[in-house]
């Protein structure tokens, strides 16, 4: 069964076939799903939640922060998430449907949908958990009938190929795959003046939010003596003013409520956390107003001051971005593109020899509806790359990304060349090149149209992305190439004295081939392409396949053969494209990779968009993503073939880029 086979269908063949509980067979209950990189530490059983207690439940008394506990797995970022997401139950109940459980209909199957790099995807899972000694040995509820947290993070972990694939992260990666929401980070080193008011904003309008500690990879869950732990994730839980009453008077104190998803008395022990004297100047109402407890769960509040002086990052993830003041709702673009290492991947700017390689993505900065003169706009960037999570079990990790961004100036031809990158400087870039899934940056543009080229910091580094241009007003963003076009230049005409050439090399030869219907299949042409092209083969012989496509190109009668005037066409034709093969040869490896086969085959006049040459390339290419020239000259065969039978079609309701695809 495929991870993307629907629930229902699911439920729908264990009722027809009998069978009393599900058993996901793409997750299995073995120790693969738990840890790639070694055995589990000790031997865990799988168990349903009926196994482990008598009444299992999905919620106990609703969801809440409160429920999650960390178990062995190093996975606080995650649970940061989950805690934050618990307190929109809206939100929550969109990534675990509460019309499922362990009632009359149960099966042993959950869902939970997760937005995934810029769709929804619902992972069906069973609801078999690891255990020890009868307890569960990752997240789990101090209500020990309660499954909600487990069964997510159990989804989670099979979206990406194991528990310990969820091994760090940033709090703010979960947050945007439980809510498709954009995060953007503030440094508490150098937080905006207004901070403590973005918060209250976000919070209002239903946003997650985490924060972390940072330290050095020695100092993961250090233990400070103010109760706090470094390196660790935890969950902004709660932001508000209070009045505190002194003998000098009322005065207002900002407070964050956080928590540590170790759910244990690990807090913060400094003013204004547990049984701390500061709350004595609150009154009873107030108290009860925040909601204020001192269990030993892992929260406590702390001064707004005391918080940013402790905790290095905020992470702020809303449904959408909004602009600072005006509340109003920025429109998104989304666009999926990949770095290929033998086309796209450019690397930055600093490799000024391949720079231009890299995607390239158009969008406009709109002017005021009032005003004629151009303004400043705001404009929020994400640059995320994909899947890398689920490498990690083969080595992967993540790609150093980045972008920049160009002002288009009238006239200015796009995509942008090379020559263009060594003449001109960027308008803005990423604040960094960053090792992360995600960097996020805000900026303020006049109206006009600007290029923005996504990266990694070194080329040759192969990764998918997706990026998103948030703006206030609909983007007319896209590929800064467009669709594949063709140019239809005038067919030449061979001279006199290409004939004679022809005749003189080959006629002989030809009769010779031929016999007596004095013409040539492909067969008998591949024996003429090993003579011509010997030095080109060298001492191989001219691929079969090459010989039937060029021979197609030209057989008029459908007679799958070729008389002596149709091969000179036929070979003047090759070696026309021979010499662009050379031509765009740049090392004179005698191959082209798929930067050096677009060039080449622009120069013809078949200008492809990147997503279709990179599946040309990946079609035709070598293992190490090169092309030689028979290959090359069975694409220019096949594309030119695709063009002129796409142009015949009455009425097609498909591209010109999706037929190239399904038809070479």
């Amino acid at each position: 069964m495929s991870l993307r086979r629907s629930y229902d269908s699911i439920r729908e063949y264990l009722r027809r076939t009998g069978t009393e509980l599900y058993e996901d067979p793409e997750f299995e209950a073995i120790d693969q799903s738990l840890f790639f990189s070694r055995a589990p530490p000790r031997p865990f059983e799988w168990k349903r939640p009926g196994e482990i207690v008598h009444n299992p439940s999905l919620y106990v008394g609703g969801a809440s922060r409160l429920d999650i506990k960390q178990g062995m797995l190093g996975n606080c970022w995650f649970l940061a998430a989950l805690a934050s997401l618990s307190q929109q139950e809206k939100l929550l109940h969109n990534v675990l449907p509460p019309d499922q459980g362990f009632d009359h209909d149960y099966q042993g199957i959950f869902r939970v949908n997760f937005w995934y790099f810029g769709e929804w995807r619902e992972v069906v899972i069973d609801d078999r958990l690891p255990t020890y000694n009868g307890k569960l040995v990752f997240t789990h509820s101090p209500q020990n009938n309660e499954f909600w947290c487990c069964l997510i993070e159990k989804a989670y972990a099979k979206l990406h190929g194991s528990y310990e694939a969820l091994k760090g992260g940033q709090t703010s990666e979960a947050m945007e795959d439980f809510t498709g929401g954009l995060s953007e980070s503030f440094s508490l080193q150098d937080p905006p003046p207004n901070l403590f008011k973005v918060m209250l904003k976000a919070f209002a309008r239903g946003a997650l939010m985490g924060c972390s500690i940072p330290a050095k990879a020695n100092e993961i869950e250090a233990k400070l003596t103010t109760g706090l732990v470094k390196g660790q994730a935890y969950t902004v839980t709660a932001a508000t003013k209070v009045t505190a009453r002194s003998r000098s008077g009322e005065e207002e104190v900002e407070l964050v409520r956080v928590r540590n998803p170790w759910g244990n008395e690990r807090e913060w022990t400094g003013s204004w956390g547990d049984k701390s004297p500061e709350w004595s100047l609150l009154s009873d109402e107030e108290k009860q107003n925040i909601g204020l407890t001192f269990d030993d769960d892992g929260e406590f509040w702390m001064s707004f001051n005391d918080w940013t002086n402790n905790f290095g990052t905020l992470e702020i993830c809303n449904l959408a971005p909004y602009l600072d003041e005006g509340e109003t709702h920025m429109e998104m673009q989304l666009h999926k593109a990949k770095w290929s290492a033998s086309s796209s991947a450019g690397g930055c700017r600093n490799f000024i020899d391949t720079f231009h390689r890299n995607p390239q993505f158009i969008f406009n900065v709109a002017g005021s509806d009032e005003e004629e003169e151009e303004e400043d706009n705001a404009v929020v960037i994400s640059l995320m790359q994909t899947e890398r999570r689920k490498m990690k079990k083969s080595g992967q990790k993540m790609l150093t990304i980045g972008f920049s961004i160009y002002k288009i100036e009238d006239g200015t031809e796009v995509p942008l060349d090379k020559e263009y990158f060594m003449y001109h400087t960027s308008t803005a870039r990423s604040t960094t090149f960053i090792n992360s899934r995600e960097i996020v940056d805000r900026f303020t543009f006049p109206a006009g149209k600007y290029c923005i080229i996504p990266s990694t910091f070194n080329p040759r580094e192969e990764g998918s992305f997706i990026l998103r241009i948030y703006s206030p007003k609909k983007n007319t963003s896209g590929s800064a190439e467009g669709p594949s076009t063709m140019d239809h230049p005038p067919k030449r005409k061979i001279s006199p004295e290409e004939h004679s050439d022809v005749d003189s090399k080959f006629r002989q030869f030809f009769d010779k081939l031929a016999g007596d219907d004095e013409e040539i299949d492909a067969f008998e042409l591949q024996r003429l392409f090993t003579s011509a092209f010997k030095k080109e083969l060298d001492g191989e012989t001219f691929a079969l396949s090459t010989c039937r496509i060029i021979m197609s190109t030209h057989d008029r009668d459908f007679s799958g053969k070729a008389d002596f005037e149709e091969f000179k066409e036929i070979y003047m034709m090759t070696k026309q494209y021979k010499s662009t093969f050379v031509k765009y040869d740049h090392d004179n490896s005698g191959t082209l990779d798929a930067y050096e086969l677009r060039n080449a085959l622009s120069s013809i006049g078949f200008k492809l968009s990147t997503s279709t040459l990179l599946n040309l390339a990946q079609k035709f290419a070598n293992k190490k993503g090169r092309i030689n020239l028979e290959d090359f000259l069975e694409i220019v065969c096949r594309v030119k073939r695709a063009f002129e039978s796409y142009l015949s079609y009455q009425g097609r309701s498909f591209t010109l880029d999706d037929y190239i695809v399904s038809s070479v």
